[in-house]
């Protein structure tokens, strides 16, 4: 028996209609978990921050808390008076390349110190060699 041009139609009413509101939900479903997963939504904003900013601290935790291997000099600093092989980028050095040693030896003292900035003050960056 052959469904009547009234009867077709309204089959496919509902079938369209089925589908079309299947879609919708499921596409809002869809859209709500990638404004979650992205923190694009009104509360997953606040969410992905606080996400964002535990991720930082935690980082910062395990990075405070890792084991620091103990410093090994390789004897560089005894065997060139020069200090040719340390590492001096961005102290005064001469027209050869050569750092300042009275600068070095302040910025090393410094970094003794504990990396106080009243201490690297003292390097005289007027000696400084223009290229």
């Amino acid at each position: 028996m052959e469904p009547t041009d009234n009867q077709s139609n309204t089959r496919r009413e509902r079938v369209s209609r089925r589908l079309f509101l299947g879609a919708a939900a499921g596409a809002t479903s869809v859209l709500a978990a990638d404004e979650e997963a992205t923190g694009q939504g009104t509360s997953g904003v606040a969410k992905r921050t606080r996400q964002a900013y535990r991720v930082r601290v935690d980082t910062a935790q395990l990075e405070r808390d890792a084991f620091q291997p103990s410093q090994t000099p390789n004897g560089d600093e005894e065997k060139f008076a020069s200090k040719i092989g340390n590492f001096s980028k961005g102290l005064p050095h001469n027209a050869l390349g050569e750092v300042d040693l009275n600068a070095y030896e302040i910025f090393r003292q410094a970094m003794i110190n504990g990396c106080r900035q009243s201490d690297i003050e003292q390097i005289r960056w007027d000696r400084l060699t223009a290229s």
